[in-house]
């Protein structure tokens, strides 16, 4: 049963510490003075519509419409749902050269660089690399591993120019998404291709950043088609190695692709998309080995490469009733330092929106997922299955009903799921929405949402090892090896979750949005040793079995703030502030759930400078990690532009300017971290 822990939020909030509070208070006075003493640029007659989205006032900013809270547009300021909008605007005036870095925006939302070419990325709590619970989506279409049921960031190397707006739900997701959309969805949604017509070009470079070129290309198929095809490369290198020896993580990637969208008829539009990418990655990597040092570095250049493509299909049969057909499918190879691997899907989607009557806004989906995976063990610290393959099926359903027509809200829905691995299970909901005038919006909901293990998890043949002990003063006892072990009668994981917030929109100068949650968590993964036993090859040593069981149960608690400031029509201020407690009980090792803060703050402000130049900065405070041991620290980006021409912008964007390094996250597995140096970038975009 869930504790009542409003008093201890609060003390938790007001006990941040100095620092944080000094931070805080210098980011406001510094971005509020600066912002209302620069004076005004002149007005330019510019039809750019990427021009006129960055003049959007603040209060046309917070009437955007979001889809993925429901699978259908909404305006997120009255959206049942802790629901932050990342816009195209934002991604280019941040410096961000990749979505995990854009994230940082968002509240609630940790971000941790690992190395060059790994970020764990949790959204309230429980992170680690591949993020068990939280459901990543490109166009609404799954981009998770099965084999670990989580998200390779490396892969998700977009064009960032051609993303029109990431959407970040904070809470589950699950009755629309399904399975892992746990403690969050994060939706990145690209432009359609009728917003990107004619050219673009982009080339940089600087000290991590050392070299980036892209190309897109945007054109018409007669009166009612669009399309736009794209490449880009980058190279990435090394950051700061904590253990010497370590070998490079530098990596490079190439990606390409195209988006086709008809207007078919009036009734009738078709999207279809595919990409390609493929790249070499470097990382700090240590293996296991059964004769001395017992370990050793690994100097690998693995490779990856992916495929996908997508097709939707909307018929709009009237006002009141619309459907879509979407299929998608992908197929990856991933190199580990330990192995190779592959994995597969192919999705089937129908979706039916019905407005039966004035009150009642109805939604259903049928769902079909096949996936399969493919491991390949190169070390004999490792046993795996190799193949393995397993389908999902889901149907759900989502009433919206208007008790009060634009004032009064409440949300029903359930999706029923039957997954390969474990079985059948229910993810319902319970939303309600109350928006009394134009400022205000009070919501609260419950859900339940649970978490499928991949492929991996549950596979009885997985043994993933490290010597742990050797007694050199006993040549006759035998090196101890433990590992984790796969687990096929795995249970999927339950979260219980308690939502509530409120947002205010004083006028088009100033809002803000208050979230809260509490939550409960049941059968999380955790390891449990067993008896170990002897093994002869390559050599005699011991194995330690660490069985993955359902063995933990635990509380999180949290509050989410933000804060919208619009000084002028040429300045604009972001604030943010989150708070996470997590209380956990088991008696096994934890394999994911501490490792995230519990107190971060973010500042961001963006001002329009005579003379086509334009400043942006941004400030986060990150409160210490107790599980890696890792000290708090703060970042601070700074980006400065100039619009040379009307289709020409040069940029200079430093990153990690408040330290000479930090470290952000620990070790997973084989993989040993990195600390983050600062950097420096340059960059020329050139649209036409």
């Amino acid at each position: 049963m869930l504790k009542p822990r409003f008093l201890s939020l609060l003390v938790g909030i007001l006990s941040a510490g100095d620092t944080c509070r000094l931070i805080l208070s210098g980011a406001i006075v510094a971005l509020v003075m600066v912002a209302t003493v620069v004076p005004a640029p002149a007005d330019s007659q510019d039809p750019d519509p990427q021009k006129k989205f960055e003049q959007m006032t603040l209060e046309e900013l917070l009437q955007m419409k979001v889809t993925s809270v429901s699978k259908k547009e909404e305006r997120s300021f009255k959206v049942p749902a802790a629901v932050f909008v990342v816009t195209n605007e934002d991604i280019r005036r941040s410096g961000a050269r990749n979505v995990a870095d854009a994230l940082r925006l968002v509240p609630g939302v940790h971000i941790a660089q690992i190395d060059s070419n790994k970020w764990a990325i949790g959204v309230r709590g429980f992170n680690n690399r591949f993020n068990y619970y939280v459901l990543v989506l490109i166009d609404g279409r799954s981009v998770y591993s099965p084999v670990f049921s989580g998200v390779y960031w490396s892969l998700q190397d977009l064009l960032l120019e051609d993303v029109q707006r990431i959407e970040v739900i904070r809470g589950p997701g699950a009755t629309q998404w399904g399975s892992n959309a746990v403690n969050g969805v994060i939706n990145i949604i690209t432009k359609n291709s009728r917003d990107t017509q004619g050219g673009y070009a982009e080339v940089g470079g600087g000290t991590i950043e050392r070299g980036f070129g892209a190309v897109r290309h945007g054109g018409e198929i007669g009166a009612n088609a669009s399309y736009r095809v794209y490449g880009k490369a980058a190279s990435r290198g090394n950051l700061e190695a904590i253990l010497p020896l370590a070998p490079d993580d530098n990596w490079w990637s190439s990606r390409g692709g195209f988006r086709l969208d008809w207007n078919m008829s009036k009734r009738d539009t078709l999207m279809a998309q595919a990409d390609i990418l493929g790249g070499v990655y470097g990382g700090n990597t240590q293996v296991p080995e059964l004769t001395p040092p017992y370990m050793s570095f690994l100097s690998p250049r693995n490779d990856f490469t992916s495929g996908s493509g997508m097709a939707r299909w909307t018929r709009r049969f009237s006002d009141k009733s619309a459907t879509s057909l979407q299929f998608y499918f992908d197929r990856t190879t991933f190199e580990e330092p330990i192995g190779t691997m592959k994995w597969g899907a192919f999705d089937l989607e129908f979706q039916h929106n019905w407005t039966p009557t004035p009150r009642h806004s109805l939604g259903w989906t049928l769902g079909a997922r096949f996936a399969s995976t493919d491991l390949d063990p190169w070390v004999t610290s490792m046993e795996v299955t190799r193949e393995r393959s397993f389908e999902v099926y889901s149907f759900s359903v989502q009433d919206q009903i208007a008790v009060a027509p634009d004032r009064f809200s409440l949300t029903l829905g359930a999706r029923f799921e039957h997954h390969g691995l474990t079985g059948a299970n229910v993810q319902p909901t319970f939303r309600l929405a109350w928006t009394p005038d134009d400022q205000n919006t009070l919501w609260a909901a419950a859900s339940r949402a649970v978490r499928t293990p991949g492929t991996a998890e549950s596979d009885a043949s997985l043994f993933l090892g490290r010597v742990v002990q050797v007694d050199p003063t006993n040549p006759m006892m035998p090196p101890i090896m433990a590992g984790l072990a796969g687990n096929p009668n795995l249970e999927e994981e339950e979260l219980i979750a308690y939502e509530a917030g409120y947002r205010f929109q004083a006028n088009r100068y100033f809002s803000i949005d208050i979230a809260g949650y509490a939550n409960r968590y049941q059968r999380i993964n955790v390891a449990f040793p067993e008896q170990p036993y002897p093994v002869f090859s390559p050599s005699m040593h011991l194995r330690l079995p660490l069985r993955v069981t359902n063995g933990m149960d635990g509380e999180s608690y949290g509050a989410e703030v933000a804060a919208y400031l619009s000084p002028s029509t040429f300045s604009k201020i972001g604030l943010s502030y989150t708070y996470i407690d997590v209380e956990l009980e088991t008696a096994g090792i934890d394999l994911a759930a501490s490792h995230q803060p519990s107190h971060q703050f973010g500042a961001h402000g963006s001002i329009d400078l005579p003379k086509g130049f334009k400043l942006d900065s941004a400030l986060y405070f990150v409160n210490r990690v107790p599980s890696y041991q890792i000290d708090r620290y703060t970042r601070i980006d700074c980006r400065l532009a100039w619009a040379a021409t009307e289709a020409i912008e040069l940029s200079v964007v430093g990153q990690n300017l408040a330290q000479d390094e930090h470290q952000e996250f620990g070790s997973i597995l084989w993989e040993l971290p990195t600390a983050i140096p600062r950097s420096v970038y340059g960059m020329l975009a050139w649209r036409f």
